[in-house]
């Protein structure tokens, strides 16, 4: 013997989304679960049956109805469960972004530093190459000037003190080494030493500098997009599909009413109609009679005629007409 049925919670899945109420009916031309408000629309389907009176439903069909729904929940476990696995895959990826670009940086970084030190190494090349010519013509230069100061306070000695001759061979010996003097001054006075130093930038650098597009491009996967874009729209054609089903079932729900009238209207206009055709039945009959005793009343009337001519033919009384 089976369990005896109990009540069981349905979470008002047993009322009426539209107005509700209790279902009591099922419409079998619209498929659709219906309440007291819902079966005056439906007055009209021929197969409107309230559930108490309907058979129960055979339970391979209930069991396979369990069976596709444990099966879509499952489909729907695998869904969670790859959403998750794509999630832990979507921050894998960015934290590897993320090392890569460390690495770019870094490389940019550490050949930016190389380069520095390069370029510090032949400044301070550069710079001991010219502190030494500079030594030099300093040297050089001091040299010189030493020179002349020793020349200097004899030269006015001897040129206010001094006798002809020493003024003569004074004269001579400082020609000479103002010559030699002029020759070094001469030779210092073209040794140029450079002393600005400026910095310039490969075309590499300075393209990568100026370039107007970023330096970092991103490539996503469009494949989940288009997954998800694609599962939106089969929701959302699906939803379209509801709302047409229903939009049909209402059609049909008017149109089944709206024919319903046209056969009431149709059967008031037979109704009409046969009593137009019995009254014009009986006007007809009466027009015949009518007309059958004005015949008779002219052949009464003509044989009274043909009476009174035969008897008096020269004597007529129209009061006897």
């Amino acid at each position: 013997m089976g369990s005896a049925a109990v009540m069981v919670d349905m979470k008002d899945l047993d009322l009426c989304e539209e107005h509700g109420k209790a279902i009591k009916f099922y419409c079998e031309d619209h498929s659709k679960l219906c309440c007291s408000t819902c079966t005056f629309t439906h007055r009209k389907c021929d197969n409107v049956d309230e559930i108490k009176s309907i058979s129960l439903i055979n339970k391979p069909e209930f069991q396979a109805t369990k069976h596709a729904l444990i099966k879509i929940e499952s489909e729907a476990a695998s869904f969670i469960a790859d959403c998750e696995k794509s999630r832990d895959e979507l921050n894998e990826s960015i934290a590897n972004i993320s090392d890569e670009g460390d690495k770019i940086k870094d490389s940019i970084v550490k050949l930016f530093e190389e380069a520095q030190q390069k370029m510090f190494t032949e400044i301070n090349q550069f710079k001991a190459e010219v502190s030494m010519q500079l030594d030099k013509k300093y040297t050089a230069a001091s040299q010189i000037q030493e020179q002349i100061n020793q020349i200097l306070p004899m030269y006015s000695a001897i040129l206010e003190h001094g006798t002809f001759e020493q003024k003569f061979i004074f004269s001579k010996k400082t020609k000479e080494q103002q010559n030699t003097i002029e020759t070094h001054v001469d030779s210092q006075r073209n040794a140029t030493v450079t002393t600005n130093i400026s910095l310039s930038f490969s075309r590499e650098l300075q393209a990568l500098l100026t370039m107007e597009n970023p330096i970092f491009q991103m490539n996503f996967d469009q494949q989940c997009a288009k997954i998800d874009q694609s599962f939106e729209l089969q929701i959302k054609l699906q939803e379209e599909i509801q709302k047409a089903s229903q939009q049909m079932q209402m059609l049909e729900l008017e149109i089944s009413c709206l024919r319903g009238q046209l056969g009431e209207k149709d059967q008031m206009l037979t109704q009409y109609k046969e009593q137009l055709d019995s009254q014009q039945k009986n006007m007809t009959l009466e027009h015949q009679r009518q007309r059958d005793d004005l015949i008779k009343q002219l052949d009464h009337l003509n044989s009274a005629l043909k009476h009174k001519t035969s008897t008096q033919p020269y004597s007529w009384d129209v009061q006897s007409l």
